[in-house]
């Protein structure tokens, strides 16, 4: 449908054989969970309402990631400062039990889970001063913890010369970073 914010992921379905694409409707809270089957994709979405609008001119920065079991989705928003968790149901399509994080993440950007969905990582970016405004770090959350934000840990922050950017699980269970140069000033 029109509308979409861009996001979108894929998590197999409960049945081991089909999956479900996840996209986001732009200026709304609601999460569109199309099923893919051999035979197409069904245009009969199954609709959540949850979690935050997603509007603004920078919210449409951030990555929309699924866990590596599909029981959980994490959404970024860049201009919000914030991370979003919410569980996924694999047999039905919904998406549950939102976890809204305070706005303490500036220009959040990428995540991803950990290979054995016990962790997410975030990372943020200033994507739009040649010399960023501020620094680029990376955080880890401890899903298990009773409280998942006040788990939050840095554990990079890139030099002066780099920015951290997207976060991709390998299929060898790593997790690779993606880096942008820094404009330098010359005297």
């Amino acid at each position: 449908p029109d509308g979409m914010d861009g996001r979108l992921t894929a998590v197999k379905h409960a049945n081991g054989k089909d999956y479900w694409l996840i996209a986001h409707r732009w200026e709304s809270n609601e999460f569109c969970a199309f099923r893919i089957t051999a035979g197409g994709v069904d245009v009969n979405y199954v609709s959540s309402n949850v979690g935050s609008v997603h509007s603004g001119d920078n919210n449409l920065l951030g990555y929309m990631k699924a866990s590596p079991d599909g029981s959980r989705l994490a959404v970024a928003l860049y201009e919000s400062q914030s991370v979003e968790i919410f569980n996924f149901d694999r047999e039905t399509g919904q998406v549950t039990a939102p976890l809204v994080s305070p706005p303490d993440y500036e220009g959040a950007y990428g995540l991803e889970f950990s290979p054995d969905n016990s962790k997410l990582y975030l990372t943020t970016l200033d994507y739009a001063n040649m010399i960023p405004a501020f620094p680029s770090l990376l955080y880890q959350f401890d899903l298990d913890a009773t409280n998942v934000f006040g788990s939050a840990t840095v554990i990079d922050t890139a030099d002066s010369g780099f920015r951290w950017a997207g976060l991709q699980l390998g299929i060898d269970g790593r997790i690779y970073m993606a880096k942008s140069v820094n404009a330098t000033t010359h005297s």
